[in-house]
């Protein structure tokens, strides 16, 4: 009779512990974009994270596209997922629904323009993962067999213009230009210009984005879009046509992989005020609306590990937050062999606070660039 009972009573009593741990583990939805490879050491993360933590679940939203419409929607109907990949461009826009963060917590760790760009009045709304900033990779073996030195760290934007004529004496354009005003940003910056009062309106009485249009449509340094044909500009200096090409830590994966000359890279050529390229940096934000902060900021301060980093920056696409240079030995020793630029310019680069209103600013003058034509606009912004 014992025996029945206590058969009777054991799945009972199997189901209401399997109950008790289904409600005690806790649920985080977790939302990034990234590339396929980056998307990888990211799940290695996750699942490393939960072997440690049997008591979280993490949630992977991953979105390769559209990431911010889809996050807008989200904030909207108030489903937003309890962690956000963001950027500085979009903080200012999205920081009213993130947490404060403590920053005392990461001064010592992390370089100040992340801790800074990721900040709305003072209060740090995500912990920093990466900072970007754009260099200028050029191809070594182009320039040699053209008899033109490579040019020093210190270069200018004399220098550039003086190797742009020799090479199109020769036929070969200097750099291909892109249609976007994130790129416009060291013209701006290193002419001594206020970048962040940019508007539609304002576009063309800024003497650097004259420079900027000019170099192609005046000079003929840079091709025109119909000489690229359907080619990006990254392919184009892959393809070997062009000695020069600005873009940022996340282009050296694909140079490693593809570039069949020898190559490396400079700081921005220096205007009148110098060399200056602005910080572009991403972390990890908590949402308001979450019901497990504690959690979620445990699962944030994983990803911004030092492990974590390192991880991560081994696929070549980021530069770590993180100060530690223990971080950085695989860094240093890897394609380019200046790569100390990058740690360089983590401290230097111009922190930008971006409008509310960036993305639509910036859709529109980025329209207006693909325009042939040098007049003010008629639109307003």
């Amino acid at each position: 009779m014992i025996n029945k009972l206590v058969l009777a009573v054991l799945p009972l009593l199997l189901c209401a512990c399997i109950s008790i741990k289904q409600q005690d583990q806790v649920s985080i939805n977790f939302s990034t974009w990234g590339s396929a490879s980056e998307i990888k050491i990211v799940k290695e993360l996750i699942k490393e994270y939960e072997i440690k933590n049997p008591n979280i679940k993490i949630n992977l939203q991953h979105t390769p596209q559209n990431y911010f419409q889809k996050l807008h929607l989200q904030f909207a109907s108030k489903t937003e997922p309890d962690v956000v990949l963001i950027n500085n461009q979009n903080i200012n826009k999205y920081g009213i629904y993130l947490s404060d963060i403590d920053k005392n917590k990461y001064k010592t760790d992390f370089y100040p323009n992340t801790l800074s760009s990721l900040s709305v009045n003072g209060k740090l709304k995500a912990v920093p993962r990466d900072i970007s900033t754009l260099v200028v990779y050029y191809n070594k073996t182009l320039l040699k067999e053209n008899g033109i030195a490579p040019p020093e760290d210190n270069w200018t934007i004399c220098n550039f213009l003086n190797i742009s004529n020799i090479l199109k004496g020769k036929n070969i354009f200097a750099v291909p230009l892109e249609d976007d005003l994130f790129y416009l940003y060291p013209f701006i910056l290193s002419f001594g210009e206020n970048a962040e009062n940019i508007t539609l309106n304002n576009l063309y009485k800024y003497e650097s984005v004259k420079f900027y249009k000019d170099l192609s449509q005046k000079y003929h340094y840079a091709p025109m879009n119909y000489e690229i044909g359907q080619a990006t500009g990254a392919e184009f200096f892959l393809n070997g046509k062009c000695a020069f090409y600005l873009s940022g830590r996340w282009m050296t994966p694909k140079i490693r992989e593809k570039a069949q000359f020898e190559w490396d890279i400079l700081p921005f050529p220096a205007g009148k005020n110098g060399s200056n390229v602005p910080c572009d940096t991403t972390g990890w934000g908590i949402t308001k609306n979450t019901k497990h902060p504690k959690e979620a900021l445990n699962f944030v301060n994983y990803l911004a590990s030092e492990y974590s980093l390192e991880k991560m920056s081994k696929t070549g696409l980021i530069v770590p937050a993180r100060k530690n240079i223990n971080l950085y030995s695989d860094f240093l020793t890897s394609a380019p062999d200046n790569a100390k630029i990058f740690l360089n310019l983590a401290q230097s680069s111009t922190v930008l606070k971006y409008p509310t209103n960036y993305n639509i600013t910036k859709n529109k003058i980025n329209m207006r660039l693909r325009s042939n034509s040098r007049e003010n606009p008629t639109e307003t912004n």
